[in-house]
């Protein structure tokens, strides 16, 4: 049988594996903290639940310290905020302790409005999302480094799934 904090292990690693350049302070990093927050058998328990929360929930409140863009912004990561909803949710669920689920509003005050004062160029982007058929062996994205940024890939047998910003329309 697969232990709960073994398999979170594993999904990190693979979520970390699936982005080309990953970035702390992202998804990522709540990713990486859950494991360590986890027993192997169970979810939390309506004794823990509060307690992993409280963590998961520091976890993304500490992004801004290392993303400084985000920190000039005033928010959090929004990928990250999102998996703290789905886990939030989850393991409240899980556990019977669905009367402590508050807004993220409140969770996260301070922390889900950009700031008026800040500013940031416009970046005329495109966003790329195909599915690609590329047998294994060689690696099909060998062309795309540099093509552009934010790539994210994931394979299933013969299809890739390939995710990228690029200024260049082309």
């Amino acid at each position: 049988r697969q232990g709960l904090s073994a398999a979170a292990a594993r999904g990190a690693a693979a979520a970390r594996q699936a982005v080309r350049r990953p970035q702390p302070g992202t998804m990522l990093t709540l990713f990486d903290a859950l494991p360590g927050l986890l027993e192997d058998r169970a979810p939390p328990g309506p004794d823990a639940v509060e307690g992993v929360l409280a963590k998961l929930a520091a976890t993304v409140r500490g992004g801004p310290e290392l993303l400084p863009r985000l920190a000039r912004a005033g928010v959090v990561d929004a990928g990250a905020l999102g998996m703290y909803a789905l886990f939030e949710g989850l393991f409240r669920h899980l556990a019977g302790r669905m009367e402590g689920c508050r807004p993220l509003t409140e969770t996260f005050a301070g922390w889900l409005a950009v700031r008026e004062a800040f500013q940031e160029t416009a970046a005329r982007e495109y966003c790329i999302d195909a599915v690609i058929r590329a047998p294994r062996g060689g690696d099909p994205l060998a062309g795309l480094e540099g093509a552009g940024r934010s790539l994210v890939t994931g394979r299933d047998g013969d299809l890739v799934k390939i995710h990228l910003h690029t200024a260049a329309r082309a």
